[in-house]
């Protein structure tokens, strides 16, 4: 249900203003966002190459991180505030490598299940790599 009404939103979007790019887009999740977006966004690569997921996703697996890197897909970005966030990130950070994504892991020790403080300032710095806007 959430893939359809990302699906809806993007396209109305899209036809309500035609400047926006149909294939540079960034797909950003906080806890269930990311959780519920991890699961689907993978088939989306062509529109959105770059994801960041914040306090919360899927774990995946080489597959899953293959079928983002065919449909156009490049980066994806961690932020987390827990420990047990920051861990499955870094296992997950593995698995993207070896199907061919470029992972980067941020984490804030002690933020908590945030958005806010330190595990958005980390967001923040990392942007630019997410982007692709500096080496």
């Amino acid at each position: 249900a959430l893939e359809a009404e990302f699906i809806a939103a993007q396209r109305a979007l899209r036809a309500s203003q035609p400047r926006v790019s149909a294939d540079n887009g960034l797909y950003a999740g906080f806890s269930q966002g990311a959780s519920f977006g991890s699961a689907f966004i993978a088939k989306h690569g062509a529109s959105f190459p770059h994801v960041a997921l914040l306090e919360g996703f899927q774990r995946w697996n080489i597959a899953r991180a293959r079928t983002f890197a065919k449909n156009g897909g490049q980066r994806v970005l961690f932020a987390c505030g827990t420990a047990q966030c920051n861990t499955v990130a870094l296992e997950t950070a593995r698995w993207l490598t070896r199907g061919g994504i470029e992972p980067r892991v941020e984490y804030a020790p002690g933020a908590g299940h945030s958005p806010l403080g330190e595990v958005m300032a980390r967001t923040r710095a990392a942007l630019p790599w997410l982007l692709d806007e500096q080496p």
